[in-house]
């Protein structure tokens, strides 16, 4: 039960007094406490409604377009270094680029190979390039087993001649290959040199062919 009255004392101010359940209390302190829990939700109501907002700012999809690079922003990228490292054997020199690395295990040459040498870069498809030497039993290109083996598969392997810095090779491309794969024979005093290159790259092969290149323009008997 709640009865207001008035309180008028001598010389005292006159202000509005509240018994609640028998329990003096003073209007003025009833009211701070309505304004302080007011603003205290008015408070929450804001919070709330820029938690809100920030949420569906990061649940709302985002429209675009998907586009592939173009081949000229993935060269960009690129960074094979084609300067050349000579290697002098004892019966041929040849140079290859400075981004293949050694293959350390497979540079054992043991008869009738008499060299070898054998680089490697990763990529999508690992790059080998093998430059071996091989002892004939005759002058002639047949005897070399890895020669005769494609010239019977033509289904498989395409021959063709190649003339780099006025030297000739007889080539075999494997045509079921992805990616790139050739080998080269040059036959000289019963010997054969094969140097073959296999790998692939997601922009072409046009830096593979380019190595390729390289090994045959600078390759020479001693």
């Amino acid at each position: 039960m709640c009865e207001d009255y008035k309180e008028v004392r001598p010389g005292a101010v006159v202000k509005s007094v509240n018994y609640v359940d028998g329990e003096l209390r003073s209007s003025k302190k009833h009211f701070s406490k309505r304004k302080f829990l007011l603003i205290l939700l008015v408070f929450f109501i804001v919070i709330g409604g820029i938690a809100d907002y920030i949420m569906s700012k990061f649940n709302t999809p985002v429209s675009g377009n998907v586009t592939n690079p173009s081949l000229t922003q993935q060269n960009a990228g690129l960074s094979f270094n084609f300067t050349p490292i000579q290697v002098n054997g004892t019966h041929i020199s040849f140079t290859y680029p400075q981004a293949m690395s050694v293959y350390s295990v497979a540079q054992k040459a043991s008869f009738p190979i008499l060299e070898s040498y054998v680089y490697k870069y990763s990529d999508s498809l690992t790059w080998l390039l093998a430059v071996a030497v091989t002892q004939l039993s005759a002058d002639n290109l047949m005897t070399d087993s890895s020669y005769s083996i494609r010239v019977q598969d033509p289904a498989i392997y395409q021959p063709s001649t190649a003339t780099i810095n006025q030297k000739t090779y007889k080539v075999m491309t494997d045509t079921t290959a992805v990616g790139f794969s050739e080998i080269a024979f040059s036959l000289h005093d019963n010997m054969d040199c094969t140097i073959s290159l296999l790998g692939n790259d997601n922009i072409g092969t046009a830096n593979l062919q380019k190595v390729f290149n390289m090994v045959l323009g600078s390759f020479s008997w001693r």
